[in-house]
């Protein structure tokens, strides 16, 4: 008998917790306080990061070997790169209380800019302003392409020159023009 009621007890206290911890991860986008922005915000990394393995698998699915090979290293290169860059801007912040918000916005943003590259990947369409800015640049400078293609640190650098390379091979893109493009989507830290 005290078995079954502990049991009781333990299985009670279980979905207790289950439910505090569901109640706590309920986006609430009116609120201001840092635990609520981050739960909105890691709902929506999770609703990105879903969008980004579709386009990933959509296209591993539609490439020839060779290129699931390239495919695979630029996405390693990518994980590699965004989990430096955001750790980065993490600890820019931190102890700070907006150190997780940081993070999270980080994360959402290089996934987005991931994403956009993949379906440029797949279509050859790049409709994000890129092409505006880049005329805008281009008559102040002369130069627009060699004025945002700077380096941003090693992890940036492996992934661009291995992504551009695939654009290269698929598109026939320019590298210089590739690289400005890419780093046009990166959050200013």
């Amino acid at each position: 008998m005290r078995l079954i009621v502990h049991s009781l007890i333990a299985g009670l206290f279980a979905v207790l917790i289950a439910n505090s911890a569901v109640a706590s991860s309920t986006c609430n986008p009116d609120s201001l306080t840092n635990p609520d922005i981050i739960t909105c915000s890691q709902q929506a990394l999770d609703r990105l990061d879903r969008m980004l393995n579709e386009q990933y698998k959509v296209l591993v699915g539609e490439s020839s070997s060779p290129q699931k090979t390239d495919l695979l290293s630029v996405q390693r290169s990518w994980l590699t790169f965004r989990d430096q860059y955001c750790e980065d801007v993490y600890q820019s912040s931190f102890p700070g209380q907006e150190a997780p918000i940081d993070r999270i916005a980080c994360l959402k943003q290089l996934t987005s800019a991931r994403v956009n590259e993949l379906v440029y990947l797949r279509s050859g369409f790049v409709g994000d302003g890129f092409y505006k800015v880049i005329a805008v640049l281009g008559a102040q400078s002369g130069q627009p392409f060699q004025v945002l293609a700077a380096g941003v640190n090693p992890q940036w650098d492996e992934y661009a020159n291995k992504h551009c390379a695939m654009t290269r091979t698929l598109l026939r893109e320019d590298t210089s023009r590739c690289l400005a493009r890419m780093q046009f989507h990166l959050p200013i830290n």
